[in-house]
């Protein structure tokens, strides 16, 4: 059973049927009364000027009715803000966040893919070759499998054309050249012997 916080009216449908605003009062449904702002009672609805205010868009401040407002992206909105929102394709906040992190995470993978393989070259040069050879192959699988993962990091976010794209476009570079070295002295060493 479905009840409206607006009319208090109640509805033994399944939500699905119903819909997210109340057919009686147009409010939303699904809404949590403690996220509904607080407006004063002399602000109306910029829309319909006799209906009261029930919230303040976040994007143009202007006041919104219960049945003008909605939620877009986290923020309550007003239809306008929404469809413009929509009309220019703008992105999810959380998404672009979320692709920021994943652009970062390749930067480290691939800074620490290079770190390792620098390491084990330098173990190699100075290092006795019995016990240098152990070392090298398994840092090897470590600093490749590192390298792999900040490809995977990074293309999702080079593909999105996000606001981070510089900085995963530097991480795969930094990665593809890493496993592009140690391609070549695996296949340099299978030549050799």
């Amino acid at each position: 059973m479905v009840e409206c916080h607006s009319c208090r009216s109640f509805f033994r449908a399944f939500p699905e049927t119903i819909g997210a605003r109340c057919p009686k009062c147009k409010a939303p449904l699904f809404e949590r009364p403690e996220r509904r702002q607080p407006v004063s009672d002399a602000m109306f609805c910029a829309q319909h000027a006799a209906t009261p205010a029930a919230a303040v868009c976040a994007r143009c401040r202007k006041p919104v009715c219960v049945v003008c407002r909605t939620r877009w992206h986290g923020k309550l909105t007003c239809v306008d803000c929404a469809e413009q929102s929509l009309s220019r394709a703008e992105p999810n906040p959380r998404e672009l966040k979320k692709q920021g992190g994943r652009a970062v995470w390749s930067l480290v993978l691939a800074v620490s893919a290079w770190t390792i393989t620098l390491m084990c070259g330098i173990r190699l040069c100075f290092g006795s070759l019995d016990q240098s050879m152990t070392f090298a192959a398994t840092m090897a699988l470590l600093s490749s499998s590192l390298g792999l993962s900040a490809l995977g990091q990074g293309c999702p976010v080079l593909l999105a054309r996000g606001p981070r794209f510089r900085l995963a476009a530097a991480a795969l570079v930094a990665a593809a050249s890493q496993l592009g070295l140690l391609l070549g002295l695996v296949l340099i060493n299978v030549w050799h012997n």
